[in-house]
């Protein structure tokens, strides 16, 4: 993992027990882009409004939670 790994995000996808391919069919997503803010190859910081929306939205979180 590199420094900018989301452990929360995996931390609220395991919890519910999502995949990777579920939670990103759910959030309207590619599977690769939640790889990549999973593993931190992309921060969640930097992604695009519409992009947090969706992830937390699937989550049935609010965004802060992702931050």
């Amino acid at each position: 993992m590199t420094k900018y790994a989301n452990n929360a995000l995996v931390a609220l996808r395991t919890a519910r027990g999502l995949t990777q391919q579920k939670l990103a069919d759910a959030a309207g997503l590619n599977i690769r882009m939640i790889q990549k803010f999973e593993s931190g190859e992309r921060s969640l910081k930097t992604a695009r409004a519409d992009t947090l929306m969706a992830i937390a939205g699937a989550l049935g979180v609010n965004i802060e939670n992702l931050l």
